[in-house]
């Protein structure tokens, strides 16, 4: 009985620490296909909800406060942090820049610099002017030309090893970082990647006065992973706030808030971010239209004019 009793106790060991290793796995960055959000019905935070088989939470409506700009049109957070979440708990946005600072305040990355879109075979590309990297151009621009200094790494650092571009771009980051103290926000730019059973690369487009843009992601990280990350709460309401203003914008053009347990170097920065531009059955222009509305948002925000 003793035996039965201590070989059940290490069965149910075993299944604890599988069910682990798939959460964590499916967190990795390397995994990040099919994103598409599926809405569960949304449950205010006193109904104590319980996370899904998979470590997800229930979907959450989160409202920015709108003291300064009224009408903000409510948020929804895909929780798939591992982590209970109340929106009610989350702080105020901090996204206005202290711009007394000297040198650059804005660095912008690209983790998976070879991400490209239609035209480009595989759907990537080493050439920046038919990869992300022309996109976070193209927002670098846009915010230097607004009076908000931005430098822009282009490195390929995705090339050789796609799943470990994460701590190296961490390297790279934390040596801007070290050279330019005044850096207060970084931008990771990439796109996503959807696609039906048969392998055909989907396209998410919103109108936008007339004009196909492609559908913009915002990705937070957590610290749902173990990793050290105290201020994800704070990068979370500011993205809910950029989120909000930039649907207010453009109604249509954001896909649900996507929070996930690895803290993608979001801790490097308190107004770190990921953001998911269109994916590969998008073209270049529709992610570029789209990369314009997002950066002139964004400039408000980092201005404190919104």
């Amino acid at each position: 009985m003793q035996t039965k009793f201590r070989l059940s106790v290490r069965w149910l060991c075993f299944a604890v620490l599988l069910a682990a290793v798939v959460v964590r796995l499916a967190a990795q960055p390397g995994l990040r296909a099919h994103l598409v959000s599926v809405a569960a019905p949304t449950q205010a935070a006193e109904d104590a909800p319980e996370p899904a088989q998979d470590g997800s939470w229930p979907t959450l409506c989160y409202e920015p406060p709108s003291h300064d700009a009224p009408d903000l049109p409510a948020v929804t957070i895909d929780n798939r942090s591992g982590l209970p979440l109340e929106p009610d708990a989350l702080p105020e946005a901090a996204l206005a820049l202290d711009r007394a600072q000297e040198g650059p305040l804005v660095l912008i990355i690209h983790t998976h610099a070879t991400e490209a879109y239609t035209g480009s075979p595989d759907f990537h590309s080493t050439d920046p002017e038919k990869s992300v990297v022309r996109v976070g151009q193209a927002i670098a621009d846009a915010l230097n030309a607004r009076g908000i200094p931005t430098v822009h790494e282009t490195s390929l650092i995705d090339l050789g090893n796609y799943n470990d571009a994460y701590p190296r771009m961490a390297g790279l980051a934390e040596d801007w970082l070290a050279r330019y103290p005044s850096i207060q926000m970084v931008l990771d730019v990439h796109r996503d990647s959807l696609e039906t059973d048969d392998g055909t690369q989907l396209a998410l487009r919103a109108d936008v006065d007339g004009e196909a843009c492609a559908k913009l992601l915002l990705v937070m990280g957590s610290n749902g992973s173990g990793l050290e990350h105290p201020g994800w709460r704070q990068n979370l309401a500011n993205a809910a706030r950029l989120q909000a203003l930039c649907e207010q914008r453009a109604p249509g053009l954001m896909r649900d808030l996507l929070l996930r347990a690895s803290r993608y170097n979001q801790h490097l920065t308190p107004r770190s971010m990921l953001l998911e531009v269109g994916t590969a059955g998008n073209s270049l222009e529709e992610a570029l239209r789209s990369a314009d509305i997002f950066s002139q948002v964004l400039a408000d925000c980092l201005l404190g004019k919104a």
